[in-house]
């Protein structure tokens, strides 16, 4: 594994080609699409005993063994894919200067495999840890096309109560629409005194996204899963029982509730 510059401040992980190795993780993966755990398993392990440092391979070893109810497996082989990304990696890397770009296909299972291991975190609490990992991405990785942006808008929020944090990460991407930074433009100028700014943003974010305007008012709650509101059609039902199932504590809060029933 090496890790070199394509440019001033770009870099780019580079593996020895091997077409076989590919060849078995797309059939690993399949099997684990088909719910063939075991037999994924198995197969990545294989590979990982021919190349130990495969990140890719130890990615998704994470994401089968997470699938088999194995969360001690998956999250060391998160850490072991990470660990092998980072070690590539200079000592003097500056994750705020320099990138690491979706668009080189070469830098994906890392930027994947990171971001794993910060979701992992967050299941064992380790908030600051979790931080950490979603602030790098967003810093190297500058469109952040794996979607830390929400995460990191949830735990300034919800986690650490830093809402100029949070406003500062809205304002670096102005034209993500998503309900997240629409109703969090809301709550954000809320909590810093700025109330009929909160009252404005609301309304937008109401007439944009009504259903979880409504799970607002009303707390409706249902069950759902999923690790990303990038699946979800805009305006869905689905993205709605998302959204709440993320924020619905701060929105029961009896001030936040107020703002919403005062429009």
């Amino acid at each position: 594994m090496k890790f070199t510059r394509t440019d001033s401040v770009g870099w780019v992980f580079h593996s020895d080609p091997d077409e076989d190795a590919d060849d078995d993780l797309y059939t690993a993966i399949g099997l684990w699409e088909a719910g063939e755990f075991l037999r994924s398993e198995q197969h990545i392990k294989a590979l990982i005993s021919n190349n130990s440092n495969h990140i890719d391979a130890w990615h998704h070893l994470s994401l089968v063994y997470a699938s088999s109810g194995k969360n001690i497996e998956a999250y060391l082989a998160s850490r072991e894919a990470v660990r092998i990304g980072l070690e590539a990696m200079p000592k003097a890397y500056k994750w705020s200067k320099e990138t690491l770009l979706w668009a080189n296909l070469s830098n994906r299972p890392f930027i994947r495999a990171y971001h794993n291991l910060g979701l992992w975190l967050l299941i064992k609490n380790q908030i600051i840890d979790a931080i950490t990992i979603f602030e790098r991405l967003t810093k190297t990785c500058q469109n952040d096309n794996i979607g830390a942006r929400y995460l990191l808008l949830n735990l300034y929020i919800q986690e650490l109560g830093d809402f100029e944090k949070a406003k500062l990460l809205l304002e670096k991407y102005p034209e993500d629409y998503s309900p997240d930074f629409f109703y969090g433009k809301a709550i954000i100028s809320y909590h810093q005194n700025k109330h009929e700014d909160a009252r404005i943003f609301l309304k937008k974010a109401s007439v944009e996204f009504p259903l979880i305007f409504e799970k607002i008012l009303f707390n409706i709650n249902q069950s759902i899963k999923s690790d990303s509101s990038t699946g979800f059609t805009r305006g869905s039902q689905q993205e709605a029982e998302y959204y709440w199932c993320n924020y619905s504590r701060i929105w029961s809060d009896k001030r936040m509730k107020s703002l919403a029933r005062g429009l």
